[in-house]
């Protein structure tokens, strides 16, 4: 019984340390980027080319299902200007 109580007890200490070390979730999210809406600007060709998107303060106004009108993606760390288009999050169709 004491070899229990002992194995449980420097478990507990060892889960405690090593939690100490791992990165809190508050602390990982803070240095993630926050998506922001892109009016798509291009043909459904260029599709994947992120300098056929432009950045939009507001919600772009689309409506159909068909054609892509705007995203919601990060900035593009190589050019704010632009977004990442793997981290979309949303993505907005016109017909």
């Amino acid at each position: 019984m004491k070899k229990a109580k002992a194995f449980v007890f420097g478990m507990a200490i060892l889960l405690g340390v090593a939690g100490a070390f791992h990165p809190s979730v508050a602390s990982s999210s803070a240095t993630k980027f926050a998506g922001v809406n892109w009016t798509f600007n291009g043909t459904q060709a260029q599709i994947n080319d992120p300098s056929k998107y432009s950045f939009s303060s507001t919600v772009p106004a689309c409506s159909g299902s068909t054609n892509r009108c705007a995203v919601v993606a990060n900035r593009s760390t190589a050019n704010p200007m632009q977004p990442d288009l793997s981290t979309i999050t949303q993505e907005s169709l016109k017909n």
